[in-house]
Order: structure tokens, then sequence, then C-alpha cells
């Protein structure tokens, strides 16, 4: 092969436009051997002694703990997702009656919630932890109910973000989840993209719709949606 040859080659690769790309997916620094979303159960027994391989709750679930999520939009309240933690069984439990009865809780911002709509300054802010007043204690519940929201598929379009907003107890607890972490006090920090399920709906909609075709039925819905590149 000429030189000349090779020089028009390396001249044509280097004058054709880079194809666009996908936003590289958000890769947690603070959560080891971070694991993509699955579309299981979060009440999904595990075998003994492989908890690890199942999903964060799965080892609080032979201590008689379920969880329950529920995505909320209220146009007082906004729009938020939260994941329960309690001792009763998954079909009794219902938020707005058993709220309570709760060994604890997180709420975090849906997708379409923003400082200037709804309050949150970012899609995925946590809003809430809550653990139980005089609650028996599970080592780790809370963090776990973080992880299960970041790992489980449960038609959640949003996963949750740590607040710039966070009390001194707060602040040692995100150090220690790790994730995602604005500075307190940064009101104007946005999460990395590709973050979110939906970011990644949106995006596969982008890829594979020809241009031109209008949405059809059902495409965006969680179900059947990719899950979170490692």
């Amino acid at each position: 092969m000429s030189l000349e040859h090779e020089l028009n080659e390396l001249g044509r690769i280097l004058s054709q436009p880079e194809p666009a790309r996908a936003p590289e997916p958000y890769r947690d620094p603070g959560v080891a051997e971070r694991k993509p979303m699955r579309n299981i159960s979060p009440n999904q027994f595990a075998l003994p002694g492989m908890e690890g391989l199942s999903h964060p709750g799965a080892r609080h679930l032979p201590k008689g703990i379920s969880f329950h999520h529920v995505e909320e939009k209220d146009p007082f309240y906004g729009h938020s997702n939260f994941l329960y933690a309690h001792k009763m069984s998954p079909e009794k439990f219902t938020p707005q009656v058993h709220h309570g009865n709760a060994l604890g809780h997180i709420q975090w911002a849906g997708s379409t919630a923003t400082k200037t709509s709804q309050g949150a300054n970012y899609p995925g802010e946590i809003e809430y932890v809550e653990r139980a007043y005089g609650a028996e204690r599970h080592k780790g519940l809370m963090t776990d109910l973080y992880r299960m929201g970041h790992e489980l598929n449960m038609g959640q379009g949003t996963v949750p973000i740590h607040s710039p907003t966070r009390t001194p107890e707060g602040e040692e607890w995100s150090k220690k989840v790790g994730g995602p972490r604005p500075k307190v006090g940064d009101y104007g920090w946005k999460p990395p993209v590709g973050v979110h399920p939906y970011e990644h709906r949106n995006i596969s909609q982008q890829q594979f719709r020809p241009k031109g075709q209008q949405k059809l039925p059902g495409m965006g819905a969680l179900t059947g949606m990719k899950p979170l590149p490692e």
C-alpha cells in the first residue's frame, strides 16, 4: 500500500463527522459492584446464603420485613416516589393507612419535579428519610432502601439522589451510602446525565424510532425498559 493511499485514507477518516453518541451512563463510585436494574419483586426471597446475589433488601426478608413502593402525583405535594419497609403482609400494607406502622421509608422526587414547578431542585432529589421512632433497629435498612431505589425496576422513573439540604446526620449517612452528592447548600447542582431510568427510556426512543414516526401506544413505558448498564 502506497504512502499516498494511506494519507488519503487518513484524510477521509478525519473528515467524516463522528456519529452522535448517547450520554454515558452514570457509574456510581460509592457503591461497589454496581448492578443493573432488575425486574424482580422487592419481596422475592433469595436462597439462604445467596441474599447478596439477589437485591439489597433480600437479607431483611427472613426477618419478617416486607417492602412497598408507590409513586404519587399530587397537585399540591408534587410528584414523588415512596419506598417503605414494614412488618405487614405486602397485600395488606396501604401507605395512606399504615404509614405510621412502617419501620422506615425513603421519599424522593419524581421525573416531573423541578425547583420551579414542585419544590424539588431536580428529579430524584431525596425529600425525606425516616426511621420510625422507637422501632426495632435493623442494621443497614435505610441504606438498603436507597440502594433498592437504584437497583430494582419497581416502576420508578427516577432513582434517589442526595439533596443539597441535609442535616448533620443526613450528611454522615450520605457519605456512607455514596452516590452522586451535591455540597450542602449547592442548590444549582444537577445530577449526572443518564442516572435516571426515564433518561434511558428517552434515549431508547430517540435511537430506535425513525425520524418523523409518531409515538406508538405504550412507547416510553417502563415495561421492557433496558436496565442501566454496569
